[in-house]
């Protein structure tokens, strides 16, 4: 367990932290706009799906390329012509057509509401972090987590603040000893993220284990399978939406990665995807997503230090970022892997304290001279993640 916190508002320190670092990344691209010639990507931009298909080019075109139009689109249209687009899930969309009225435009109340949400998700992130490793392991957990180059989309109109927010409130709950509040939160992971399913691991785990003690009934244990709620809701909603509850699945088919759960079942096809690499970066191929999946490893394997052994901290890591990066071949790994918070906890468990100071700085160094090319790319429409 951390140490106490000296000071009065540890999380109003953590949150001014979090919407500097935001603040630098729009700053950056700011900056990119009149400091670095024109290499918008404007035909690859109007060749993949953007939203409105015909409005002229703008600035905002830099804060809504690639998977952004989707979000945009079903925030507006629904899923009744989604096409391709069936393959996001609803609940993101559904808050950004919330908030459009507050704010005049889905752009605008998704890059508030992504913002807000991430801000909200990483200072409980730190305090979870403080919790159980202490103050020097979260200060240094929240630095990677931040500093790592996925965290760019925490800034951007996808899904990953949200679940990031979902995902370790629940977690947060279930240190409290809030078993009914975590179990309710986690209903709209699914919605969110397919991987929200794998919320099951931390609820099963604490519910098993306070039934072991005696201090809870075992028909408690239902409320481990919440998220299974969260999953079939998301599956009536596409059913009422499309006419068909898998459709978000088959329109996966529709991506490079044609991503199906059957890849689970076949190891050695993920061991020949592992290696087959063709460049620094690219959809499929790309070398840095596999070097950041080696990277994604070494943080479970620090979170099992961090708890004396296999926990739910780790088998939950390991389920979100296993699953995707084998079922979707590593593309948009990098991406992926960046809600996977308890992964940045075991690594700033790992690299704290004076000892490892000059390591845990040339790691930041590094992820932030990533992390700032990947931000160019992707605010240029040049694929990233």
């Amino acid at each position: 367990m951390g140490e106490p916190e000296t000071q009065s508002r540890p999380w109003l320190r953590i949150a001014a932290f979090v919407i500097a670092a935001k603040a630098c990344v729009f700053f950056t691209v700011l900056l990119s706009i009149y400091l670095l010639p024109p290499i918008f990507d404007g035909e690859t931009y109007l060749k993949k799906f953007h939203w409105p298909a015909d409005e002229g080019a703008n600035i905002t075109w830099m804060f809504k390329t690639w998977d952004s139009a989707h979000y945009l689109f079903l925030s507006e249209e629904g899923y009744d012509e989604a096409g391709a687009s069936a393959a996001f899930y609803p609940l993101w969309p559904a808050l950004i057509g919330v908030a459009r009225p507050l704010f005049g435009s889905s752009l605008l109340a998704a890059l508030v509401l992504a913002n807000l949400l991430s801000t909200a998700g990483l200072t409980i992130f730190h305090r979870l972090a403080f919790d159980i490793a202490g103050r020097q392991a979260a200060d240094a957990a929240i630095l990677l987590a931040l500093a790592y180059p996925g965290a760019i989309y925490y800034c951007f109109p996808y899904t990953e603040s949200l679940f990031l927010l979902v995902t370790v409130s629940v977690f947060f709950l279930l240190a409290k000893g809030r078993l009914a509040q975590a179990a309710a939160l986690s209903i709209l992971a699914p919605p969110t993220r397919a991987v929200g399913v794998f919320l099951v691991i931390p609820l099963a785990w604490h519910v098993i284990a306070d039934c072991r003690k005696g201090s809870r009934p075992w028909w408690h244990l239902t409320l481990a399978a919440a998220p299974l709620v969260g999953v079939a809701l998301t599956l009536g909603f596409m059913w009422v939406q499309t006419g068909n509850p898998f459709a978000g699945m088959e329109a996966q088919a529709s991506f490079a990665s044609q991503g199906t759960v059957a890849k689970l079942f076949a190891p050695l096809s993920f061991l020949r995807s592992f290696v087959d690499v063709w460049g620094v970066h690219g959809v499929l191929h790309s070398g840095l997503d596999r070097v950041f999946f080696l990277f994604a490893m070494l943080g479970i394997v620090a979170t099992v230090r961090v708890e004396r052994g296999v926990g739910p901290l780790a088998s939950y890591a390991a389920a979100v970022v296993l699953v995707p990066a084998i079922t979707m071949s590593f593309m948009s790994f990098i991406r992926d892997a960046a809600p996977a918070f308890p992964i940045f906890v075991g690594l700033g468990a790992a690299l704290c304290g004076n000892s490892r100071r000059e390591i845990r700085w040339l790691l930041v160094a590094c992820l932030l001279i990533i992390q700032f090319f990947f931000l160019i790319r992707h605010v240029n429409s040049m694929w990233v993640a």
